[in-house]
């Protein structure tokens, strides 16, 4: 189980999932350049360096074959992805500078490397190859001679091909200064549009992924309020169904009761009739504090008592007699009323221990009751 989770982790890393895309990307790349310069030889009959040309095809081929392999070994990881992109960059820089230079139509292929690294590499990275990028992009303004061509003169009768000139900003300014002008705000352009995509890219993904993970987590309480509904069914369906003989046990230790007592036994019987009795009512109170815990309140009949017996009872129900004091008239605390005295004794005791929470540990909660034409008020008081 352990080795399907690690191997189901391995193929859900971004890097997996987009590494078989960016070698398709590769492959198109070398179709069509393969397109585009027997076109170019053909219809144009313009001269290019066919060396230069096959060494990088040839070499795109050569490094896709070993990237397709390497794939297979599912030894995918973001250096990787990176190292794939940055060759990517620089065997196109390669290629425009001894096709045309900056005034290369296709200098704008460098933003689909940009791109690419802001949707799938951290941030650090993103920066750093679009700052490669721009760095490269410059370099064809530089008005030096490539390698390439040099190799390209001395082995172009082999390939019956000539040197291509280089268009580079110096000749260019020797010609018309407007086009050398042109062409550095072309790459000022191009820095600031992958200044703005690496920006957003990354601040959408950024925000994408915290909305993951906030969806993760609603995900997760939902599970949890699930299961705890679940629970609270259950438990008052348990509270509904044990109701039932519990009012039966009632009942008959009920008549136990007043038989015995109508009979003048006083001995054991008695007490354990009385007992049981106890236990049932309090077995009862369990019982509805369940189906209330749950949302189900049970059937209440109501009773007549005074607000005194009322406290009484919440008190004993709160365990910490001494953490309240209770204040009031005690015609107030003699009044006698008709309610039914679980439920409200739920909800005072829930009063009283929401106040001991917020209090600190030796500081008293307050009760104070009143009465007026109308309504009986309980204030609850916390520290």
């Amino acid at each position: 189980m352990d080795i399907l989770r690690s191997n189901k982790k391995e193929y859900d890393t971004p890097f997996a999932i987009a590494f078989p895309w960016l070698l398709l990307l590769r492959w198109s790349s070398v179709a069509c350049q393969i397109l585009l310069f027997t076109i170019v030889h053909l219809l144009f009959k313009l001269q290019i360096p066919n060396l230069l040309v096959s060494a990088i095809i040839l070499f795109q081929v050569a490094s896709n074959v070993y990237f397709t392999r390497l794939k297979k070994t599912r030894t995918q990881s973001e250096k990787l992805f990176v190292l794939v992109i940055v060759l990517d960059i620089v065997l196109l820089t390669i290629l425009l500078y001894n096709t045309g230079g900056p005034m290369n139509p296709f200098t704008f292929l460098y933003l689909v490397h940009i791109v690419l690294g802001s949707l799938l590499v951290r941030s650090n990275w993103s920066w750093a190859l679009m700052i490669f990028t721009l760095l490269c992009y410059a370099f064809l303004f530089l008005p030096i001679s490539s390698i390439f061509s040099e190799l390209s003169m001395i082995f172009g009768p082999i390939f019956n091909s000539k040197p291509v000139q280089q268009s580079c900003p110096s000749e260019t300014s020797a010609h018309n200064g407007d086009v050398t002008l042109h062409l550095q705000g072309m790459w000022f352009a191009f820095a600031v549009t992958s200044f703005f995509i690496v920006f957003f890219t990354r601040r959408i993904q950024q925000a994408l992924e915290q909305h993951e993970i906030l969806l993760e987590e609603l995900e997760n309480k939902k599970i949890d309020n699930e299961k705890l509904a679940s629970l609270t069914t259950l438990a008052a369906g348990a509270a509904h169904e044990f109701s039932t003989p519990l009012s039966t046990i009632a009942v008959v230790s009920k008549e136990m009761l007043h038989t015995l007592e109508a009979g003048g036994d006083n001995g054991e019987l008695l007490e354990d009739a009385r007992l049981i009795r106890d236990q049932v009512d309090k077995c009862k109170s369990i019982l509805f504090d369940m189906s209330a815990e749950a949302g189900e309140y049970m059937g209440e009949p109501f009773e007549t008592l005074s607000i005194d017996e009322l406290l009484e009872k919440t008190l004993s129900e709160h365990g910490n007699k001494k953490n309240v004091e209770i204040t009031s008239q005690d015609s107030v605390r003699k009044t006698i009323i008709t309610v039914p005295p679980r439920t409200l004794q739920r909800t005072l005791k829930e009063l009283l221990q929401n106040a001991s929470d917020a209090s600190s540990q030796n500081m008293p909660v307050h009760m104070h009751c009143s009465i007026d034409k109308n309504f009986l008020y309980f204030l609850v008081s916390d520290h």
